[in-house]
């Protein structure tokens, strides 16, 4: 059996070229199998240390907020947000962090999640309003900007990520209802983030009509 010292793998046919890196093959003695794959660690294996380390940093800050609460003060549970800010990180790191490399869908997650996010938060603490007045309205903005911005500087092809532009888009229109049930104290975020998505929509529809159909035509099967 031959075998690739630079890809770490068995070759079980003839031949004296490694088909992954072409290199040169080496016999290896009867018995001496290894894995036919190569073994690529994945970003857990490459930053285990690392990871750890902030797992760690994240429960002592925990720790030690809810015990310099309870000394100084327990009239005001301020170490409450400290552990919620930190629970609220590791689940949008855990929601997105295998589709690193896919960076549109990654904003298109990381709506989601901190849309959910910041009406637990704002419903826990009583209310005040502000996630769907300020938060919600300018997270559905910037996402739709970052899309953009991020899809010019890394070439993407608008082809390619018309269906993330597309739930953006649809993102930005939500806070119509809050518009129309008429619980908002402040208006123009909404209204900013709503004329924003319809703009968008439109320059997708005058410019990219047929990726638009195509791409609504095979997510849908219409």
């Amino acid at each position: 059996m031959k075998y690739c010292e630079k890809c770490k793998v068995c070759i079980s046919d003839d031949s004296n070229i490694c088909p992954l890196c072409q290199s040169s093959l080496v016999n290896k003695g009867e018995g001496e199998t290894d894995s036919v794959f190569p073994y690529i660690p994945t970003m857990y294996n490459k930053n285990s240390l690392f990871i750890r380390i902030i797992i760690f940093a994240s429960i002592a800050a925990s720790v030690i907020s809810v015990i310099v609460n309870l000394i100084v003060s327990t009239k005001v549970l301020w170490s409450l947000f400290v552990v919620g800010g930190i629970m609220c990180l590791w689940i949008s790191l855990a929601v997105n962090i295998r589709k690193v490399k896919n960076i549109p869908k990654v904003i298109l997650h990381q709506v989601a999640v901190s849309s959910v996010l910041v009406l637990i938060w704002d419903k826990f603490t009583g209310w005040h309003n502000w996630s769907v007045d300020y938060v919600l309205p300018f997270l559905f903005v910037g996402a739709n900007i970052s899309l953009g911005i991020i899809s010019k500087l890394m070439k993407l092809k608008t082809d390619n990520i018309i269906f993330y532009f597309l739930m953006n888009i649809l993102f930005g229109i939500i806070p119509i209802g809050f518009l129309a049930s008429g619980r908002l104290t402040v208006l123009y975020p909404s209204l900013v983030s709503v004329g924003c998505s319809i703009i968008a929509f439109s320059a997708l529809i005058l410019f990219k009509g047929g990726a638009v159909k195509d791409e609504l035509e095979s997510r849908f099967h219409l």
